[in-house]
């Protein structure tokens, strides 16, 4: 296998945000009699820093949060109360995954399949714990599991941004850099393929929309399905959904000078 295709988890294989993520860790708070929730607009600005954890940790320095609780003196020991909710959060998503409650974004699966039946290795790379990533893949690319690499924030030291979890990937491929496309939803998602060495697409979600993408070779809807509305975004030459032949021009376009299409 000479070329790969590795995508992000949570914006790019499932938009499960603000359904799943956001949901999960307010009814943590409401679980524990917290007074305090996380808007879609907060939850949106949240998501520039990569992790569940991570986020958690960083509304010890959240006005709205401290207005809200009155002192982070009330939880005791702060790292271990922040423990306790993300893996609560964990659980509760897991629970929304097991039970089929999430859909694939358009056109993920299809062009997945039809990639690894092109001779491309594949790959996901998330900052995602394991259990939530893995749940996913178990639920929604089970037929391609055997081939497929799974690299979480889990098993890296620093997260997106960070190009460690592509860096990774890449490695278990045995694909150089310039032989590999990522599909991202976010800036920071980017930004981590790209140092990486990676060609990258970006398909945005409702959180994500907006963000500087200017590194990217293209930015659309989503991947798309034959018979389905075109993808927005996609440049006149290309037909109504993402191919693996499309895919394979960007990488060949990027090795000699890419044409970017925004």
């Amino acid at each position: 296998m000479d070329r790969a295709l590795l995508i992000d988890c949570d914006g790019v294989l499932v938009d499960v945000e603000i359904d799943g993520h956001l949901a999960a860790f307010n009814q943590v708070w409401r679980e524990e009699g917290v007074p305090w929730q996380w808007t879609p607009g907060q939850y949106r600005t949240a998501l520039r820093t990569a992790g569940g954890r991570e986020r958690l940790a960083a509304l010890a320095g959240s006005p709205d949060f401290l207005a809200a609780v009155g002192s982070l003196a009330r939880f005791g020991d702060w790292r271990s109360t922040v423990e306790r909710w993300h893996r609560r959060k964990t659980e509760l998503l897991a629970a929304i995954i097991e039970r089929g409650g999430v859909q694939a974004r358009p056109g993920v699966v299809r062009l997945m399949r039809e990639a690894r039946q092109e001779g491309w290795a594949l790959a996901v790379v998330s900052s995602g714990t394991a259990r939530t990533v893995h749940g996913f893949v178990r639920t929604l690319l089970a037929d391609l599991a055997d081939d497929l690499v799974v690299v979480t924030g889990d098993d890296v030291s620093t997260k997106k941004p960070d190009p460690e979890g592509y860096l990774r990937a890449l490695t278990r491929l045995r694909v150089p850099a310039h032989r590999a496309l990522a599909v991202e939803d976010s800036h920071r998602g980017l930004r981590a393929a790209v140092t990486a060495g990676l060609t990258c697409l970006v398909t945005t979600t409702p959180a994500t929309a907006g963000q500087d993408f200017t590194a990217a070779v293209a930015v659309l809807s989503d991947l798309g399905e034959p018979g389905s509305p075109p993808v927005r975004g996609l440049p006149g030459e290309w037909s109504g959904h993402v191919t693996v032949a499309h895919l394979a021009s960007l990488l060949d376009a990027a090795r000699s000078g890419p044409v970017v299409h925004r």
